[in-house]
C-alpha cells in the first residue's frame, strides 16, 4: 500500500510537469492526508475514546458520499 501511495504521488507529479500546472500533486497529497486522518479518527472511536458528534456525523456523511460515488449513484 505504501509503495502504491508513493507511485500515485510520483505519477501526479509527472502529470503536473507534463501539463505545466502545480495542483494535481497537491490535491493528491491532500486527499491522502484526509484519508489517513479519517482512518485515525475512526480507529480512535473503535478504541472507545469519545468523539464529538459533529466529527462522527461528518465522517458518516463522507463515508456515505464515498459509497454513493463508488456505486455510481
Amino acid at each position: 500500500k505504501k509503495i502504491g501511495v508513493l507511485v500515485l504521488v510520483v505519477v501526479s507529479h509527472y502529470i503536473d510537469i507534463t501539463l505545466k500546472i502545480s495542483y494535481v500533486m497537491y490535491a493528491t497529497e491532500i486527499a491522502l492526508i484526509v484519508e489517513e486522518v479519517l482512518s485515525i479518527i475512526e480507529n480512535i472511536g473503535l478504541m472507545g475514546v469519545p468523539i464529538p458528534s459533529v466529527i462522527s456525523n461528518a465522517i458518516d456523511l463522507l463515508n456515505k458520499k464515498i459509497n454513493d460515488v463508488m456505486k455510481g449513484e
